[in-house]
C-alpha cells in the first residue's frame, strides 16, 4: 500500500481509492502472516509453563545451539505453524464470505483482487498488539503476583482447550482490545467493499456488519 497507515485506519475508502495501484495480494499475505506470528509469539509463556509436560508425553526436536543441544517439544512448532495457517484461512474465509455477499448485493469485484483489500484490513492489529504490550506491562508492574501468562491468557491452561478462548486475559478473543480490533477491521471492510465491489455506503455497511457480527458471536460464544 502506498498510502499512510493513519489514512488506512481512519479513512479506508480514501486509502483504497488513493492508491496508485490496487493492493498487492503478496503484500497482504505477508501482513497477515506477520500479524499471526506476533500473536503466536505471545503464546511463549504458555509453552514455558507446559514445557516439561509436553516433553514427557510427545515427540521432541533436538536443536544444536552452540555447544549445547536443546530438546524442543514438537507440539510447539506444530502449533505455531498451525496458527499461521489458521490466520491465512481466516483471512481467505472472511474474504470469500464478504465477496459472496457483495456479489449477491450487486458487487462487481473479482475475488483475488478483493482478497488483497481484506488482507490489508487486518491493519488495526498493528495498533492493537502494541496496546496489548503496553497494558500487559502496566498490569505486570502494578498487580501483585501477576504473571505474563495470566495477563495475556487468563487462568486457562492448554489442557482445557485453546487458551485464547477460555481465559480472561488480554489475548482472549473476548477481551475488549481484541473485540475492538475486530470491530475496527469490520470498518475497514466497508471501505474495501465500496472500492473493490462498487457498493453503496448502506450496502457495504450491511455486508460488513453481517460478517463482523457473526465473528463476534463466535468469539463471544460460551466455551
Amino acid at each position: 500500500m502506498d498510502v499512510s497507515l493513519t489514512t488506512l485506519l481512519v479513512r479506508p475508502k480514501r486509502a483504497f481509492d488513493d492508491g496508485v495501484a490496487p493492493p498487492s495480494f503478496a503484500q497482504a499475505l505477508a501482513l497477515v502472516i506477520v500479524l499471526s506470528g506476533v500473536s503466536a509469539a505471545t503464546m511463549f509463556p504458555v509453552y514455558v509453563a507446559h514445557w516439561d509436560q509436553a516433553s514427557a508425553v510427545g515427540a521432541t526436536i533436538t536443536l544444536a545451539m552452540g555447544g549445547q543441544r536443546v530438546a524442543l517439544p514438537a507440539v510447539f512448532p506444530t502449533n505455531i505453524v498451525r496458527s499461521l495457517v489458521q490466520s491465512v484461512l481466516l483471512w481467505l474465509g472472511a474474504a470469500a464470505t464478504l465477496h459472496v455477499l457483495a456479489r449477491a448485493s450487486g458487487g462487481t469485484g473479482r475475488f483475488r483482487a478483493f482478497a488483497a483489500y481484506v488482507g490489508w484490513s487486518f491493519a488495526p492489529y498493528l495498533v492493537v498488539y502494541p496496546l496489548v504490550a503496553v497494558v500487559a506491562g502496566l498490569l505486570l508492574a502494578t498487580t501483585p503476583d501477576a504473571t505474563l501468562r495470566g495477563v495475556l491468557y487468563g487462568a486457562g491452561t492448554a489442557a482445557q482447550g485453546p487458551v485464547n478462548w477460555n481465559g480472561s486475559g488480554l489475548m482472549d478473543t473476548r477481551s475488549p482490545l481484541l473485540t475492538g480490533a475486530l470491530l475496527w477491521m469490520g470498518y475497514l471492510w466497508t471501505g474495501a467493499l465500496r472500492v473493490a465491489h462498487g457498493l453503496s455506503v448502506r450496502v457495504a455497511v450491511a455486508v460488513a456488519g453481517v460478517v463482523t457480527a457473526t465473528l463476534l458471536l463466535v468469539a463471544h460464544a460460551p466455551v
